[in-house]
């Protein structure tokens, strides 16, 4: 039997779709991602964008536009309680797995904001939480750092997008945890 994933997002799984589609299809994975969305919009649209295709694993990609200011001003509080509520309902239909946030030079379109340590923040927030609940964490911000401790030039075409590299990198990381039994 075939399995099938989801994933779920921003833009970076918008244009991990639009640059990697047939080899993301090839492994069952069905990538949802609306650019500009912040964590609230995200977990608006699992259950008609996830878990109406019934798949064995969703996972979800949320926070960098909120750290972003897209839609107002930044609270981590905010976000993280998006993320579990994100997660425990996929929780009631499949295993969720949560990302961490890639590193990111700048927010081109908001540049007074220095996303560094707020990304830095945040993902050790994630850790802790996928942790406390047994949920499936990938770990993406250590493939795509560079030797500067910021997101490697090579895995970025803006500073905070990635580029066809960076999802080159991450896919077999990514399929390892999707086939993970947990």
């Amino acid at each position: 039997m075939n399995k099938k994933y989801i994933l779920i997002g921003d833009s970076l799984i918008e244009q991990w779709n639009e640059k990697r589609k047939s080899e993301l299809i090839s492994f069952g994975i069905h990538a949802f991602g609306v650019g500009g969305q912040t964590s609230s919009e995200i977990i608006n649209r699992i259950e008609r964008d996830a878990l109406s295709l019934d798949p064995d694993k969703t996972a979800i990609l949320a926070g960098i536009n909120d750290i972003a200011e897209n839609r107002g001003k930044y609270n981590e509080d905010i976000v993280v309680d998006n993320l579990i509520r994100g997660c425990k309902l996929i929780q009631k239909k499949c295993n969720p797995v949560i990302f961490t946030l890639p590193p990111a030079r700048n927010f081109y379109w908001n540049p007074s904001i220095d996303p560094m340590p707020l990304i830095i923040s945040i993902n050790k927030t994630i850790f802790d939480f996928s942790s406390y609940h047994g949920w499936q964490l990938f770990d993406v911000f250590p493939l795509l750092l560079g030797e500067d401790g910021n997101i490697s030039n090579h895995f970025t075409t803006d500073g905070v997008h990635l580029s066809e590299a960076a999802y080159r990198k991450l896919e077999p990381n990514l399929i390892s945890v999707l086939n993970d039994k947990n």
